[in-house]
């Protein structure tokens, strides 16, 4: 959906999902890898622009719908290869 999470958590990588988990609402997330359709860095997502830093992009498939995310993380470019690696 279009809503926002904003602040800090944790990402996780496995081999099943990409999961994460917000420090403040205590919400986790997982992306099976097998439902994520693409990864990317970006310039934006939603609007919002990290200053001299390119998101983490990941559009996965919920049911019928496409949804997407996008973290501002330390390494991204090895978060991309990671989780296409990890893909099936």
């Amino acid at each position: 959906g279009r809503g926002q999470v904003r602040g800090y958590g944790v990402l996780v990588l496995t081999a099943n999902e990409q999961w994460y988990s917000s420090y403040v609402k205590r919400d986790a997330l997982s992306i099976p890898l097998s439902s994520i359709t693409s990864v990317a860095l970006v310039d934006a997502h939603l609007g919002n622009r990290i200053l001299g830093q390119k998101p983490l992009y990941v559009a996965f498939q919920v049911g019928v719908e496409l949804d997407a995310i996008a973290w501002a993380v330390a390494s991204p470019t090895d978060w991309t290869v990671a989780i296409e690696q990890a893909k099936p």
